[in-house]
């Protein structure tokens, strides 16, 4: 069923200390080809002059609503509560859209049953000029393509593509799962994906609809470089992948063959910490669970290395936990 009219949009940009890149990504909104309905700034408690800075050059053409720092997840949510559209589109306010997304997106979404679209990207860091799809060889049958079993996509050996910046979503689909995970600041965006994968269809483009950009590592938000993002990752990937399973025994054998490999993964990697940390116990534990659920292939390595020589990943052994 499609409906008669096309949805509204609301643009969420969640920002904490970043006036100037925020402005910049607003700007990338108001250029669009088919314009939102609104487009809401969620600061999540700058201490530096973004409010100013974007009530002068935008007035009331944005919404700027503040809250104390509770991480990305947790402005996002805001901006979902507070949008009046059926729809709610991503941006982050480092990133910037092409002019033609909304254009290329929106019609999308029109059947009832699709909840989610995403499309191409590139990455200023690695590949600058280069789109996403291309580097993960991501060959879609059709340039906009109607995605029937979301979880074979999401679970795919080298990855969806699939970006906060370039989702639009729609509105009632993300509050049935309860929004963005807000107990974290890593892979919260990647739960309410393999969440909503089950509320109903994805659409993805081939197009090349938005601008990552690369910052430097002293101006990322997130040290994706660090030990401790690395071991936050490990676990709700883990648990991601384990609710994702669970939910998933009348999906196809392969789907529910991946979802094992990711979840063997991730025990393998908080197996591989646990050791680090001199927690011999639980790394057995992590690393039999991880055998039991794919006993072949790179967790498998991990989990058996986990036991044998944890310092062989850089970070030492620490002393033993009591």
């Amino acid at each position: 069923m499609v409906s008669s009219s096309p949805p509204q949009v609301s643009v969420i940009i969640p920002t904490f200390n970043r006036g100037a890149l925020t402005a910049r990504a607003v700007a990338s909104v108001l250029a669009q080809t088919r314009p939102p309905q609104e487009i809401l700034v969620i600061d999540d408690g700058s201490s530096d002059d973004t409010g100013n800075l974007l009530n002068e050059r935008f007035g009331d053409r944005i919404r700027y609503l503040r809250q104390a720092n509770r991480g990305p997840g947790a402005a996002r949510n805001r901006g979902v509560r507070e949008a009046r559209s059926e729809l709610v589109a991503f941006l982050d306010s480092d990133d910037t859209w092409r002019p033609e997304k909304l254009e290329a997106q929106v019609p999308l979404l029109s059947g009832d049953d699709v909840v989610l679209c995403y499309g191409n990207w590139t990455d200023g860091q690695t590949s600058p000029g280069a789109d996403y799809f291309s580097r993960i060889a991501l060959l879609l049958p059709e340039r906009r393509w109607m995605v029937d079993q979301p979880l074979a996509l999401l679970t795919r050996g080298k990855g969806s593509g699939i970006w906060t910046t370039t989702c639009v979503c729609k509105k009632p689909a993300v509050e049935r799962v309860g929004g963005f995970d807000e107990k974290y600041r890593v892979g919260e965006d990647l739960r309410l994906w393999f969440r909503l994968a089950f509320e109903g269809k994805f659409a993805v483009t081939s197009e090349v609809l938005a601008e990552r950009a690369w910052l430097g590592p002293d101006r990322q938000l997130t040290d994706t470089k660090k030990e401790a993002y690395f071991r936050e990752a490990a676990a709700v990937r883990t648990e991601i992948f384990l609710e994702a399973y669970g939910r998933a025994m009348q999906a196809d054998p392969a789907v529910q063959r991946a979802l094992r490999r990711l979840l063997a993964d991730g025990l393998a990697d908080l197996a591989k910490f646990a050791a680090c940390d001199g927690k011999r116990g639980l790394a057995r534990r992590r690393g039999f669970e991880a055998l039991a659920c794919f006993p072949r292939g790179k967790s498998a390595l991990k989990a058996l290395l986990a036991l044998i020589y944890p310092g062989i990943w850089g970070w030492g052994t620490r002393k033993p936990s009591r």
